[in-house]
């Protein structure tokens, strides 16, 4: 994308939206409905009769920002009801608003009262800000592959949006790239999966864990996406891209639309959702740029050498250690020596993974 996701954080004063009340009113309810169409929700299609009417009320009482108390005319209890609110938020990060729910079950019957994080107010003009950069998104995507898309929107989240734990701003949330540039792994799973419907792509958030480093806590709770491909889905972690990307001052793609073997390497999930592909489809498998011996690899770099390509990324089909990466590095000296003599050249690489990136004329970063 040509602008920054969280450019013009407030709207133009002139804005139709912002003329009357009653025209706040119709730009959000519309606004919520097509953003809610367009998710994908697998949770719901998990649920049945009266676990989808109870489903449906929540939602419809978030699209239409309901500030008053409603009754739930079927049978039901609190445990039931929280797992449904959450499958109902999970499923429609576009809500990004909500700030749960309280309520009163009487005779198994549920008044219910929804609570909001921001004001009527707030929510519009967030959602205003929202609608711009999604146009921009969309303006970007005109007459791109699918695969073209796929990596506007993970580039606009590894380049665009800085992963912060610490900002005193909501971070968890979908709206949060788009006014701050900055959210942990929820904002940034749930702000893809907004903007992977908007360019008419399925998607939705997984929440799992993965393995920490040595100095992490245990378990680290983590989100991400799944993709859908064809008929199947696979992982993309817009997140771990981001941190590799900003680490090593380019763009890495080493969890772009992964199988679960692939991701399991280094992530925990349930497979109640469903199993991913197993086809290759990362990014390094699409590109031609994955390889299962050095020959092949040897004669990658010298064609692009030849083309004389500043960046040459590649992933490796089987585990490596460091004594392999330095073998690797070893082919990369060679084929520089015999293609290009007397060029600068750094590259890094992620064990975890096997992908690397070879900068040829500047340093890449530590």
């Amino acid at each position: 994308m040509d602008n920054n996701l969280n450019e013009n954080k407030r709207p133009a004063e002139n804005d139709p939206a912002f003329v009357s009340e009653e025209q706040k009113r119709r730009f959000i309810t519309k606004w919520l409905i097509k953003r809610t169409r367009e998710a994908y929700k697998p949770r719901w299609r998990r649920l049945h009769g009266t676990e989808r009417l109870i489903y449906k009320w929540f939602l419809y009482n978030a699209v239409m920002l309901n500030t008053e108390r409603f009754t739930i005319t079927v049978q039901t209890n609190a445990a039931q009801l929280s797992k449904i609110y959450d499958d109902m938020c999970m499923d429609n990060p576009a809500l990004f608003f909500l700030d749960g729910f309280s309520y009163c079950v009487s005779d198994g019957l549920a008044e219910i009262t929804m609570k909001y994080d921001l004001s009527f107010d707030e929510t519009v003009n967030n959602a205003a800000v929202m609608e711009k950069a999604l146009r921009r998104l969309k303006t970007a995507c005109e007459g791109k592959s699918f695969l073209e898309k796929e990596l506007i929107v993970h580039n606009c989240l590894t380049s665009e949006v800085t992963y912060d734990l610490e900002a005193d701003i909501p971070k968890y949330d979908s709206h949060s790239i788009f006014l701050h540039g900055r959210a942990v792994c929820a904002g940034m799973s749930e702000s893809a999966s907004v903007m992977f419907g908007y360019i008419g792509i399925d998607s939705y958030t997984v929440v799992g864990d993965y393995t920490p480093a040595k100095d992490a806590p245990e378990n680290p709770r983590h989100e991400w996406n799944m993709v859908r491909i064809g008929d199947c889905f696979y992982h993309f972690d817009v997140t771990f891209d981001n941190s590799l990307s900003r680490r090593r001052g380019t763009q890495m793609y080493t969890y772009f639309n992964l199988t679960d073997e692939q991701i399991a390497k280094d992530h925990r999930f349930s497979a109640a959702l469903g199993r991913s592909g197993t086809e290759r489809v990362d990014y390094y498998t699409l590109t031609g740029s994955m390889f299962d011996d050095k020959e092949s690899l040897r004669e990658f770099i010298a064609e692009r050498l030849r083309r004389k390509e500043s960046l040459i990324r590649f992933r490796m089909s089987y585990d490596i250690n460091k004594d392999e990466a330095d073998k690797i590095e070893d082919i990369i000296a060679d084929v520089r020596d015999r293609e290009a003599p007397g060029t600068a050249f750094s590259y890094c690489s992620y064990f975890d993974s096997n992908s690397f990136a070879i900068m040829i004329g500047q340093p890449l970063k530590d």
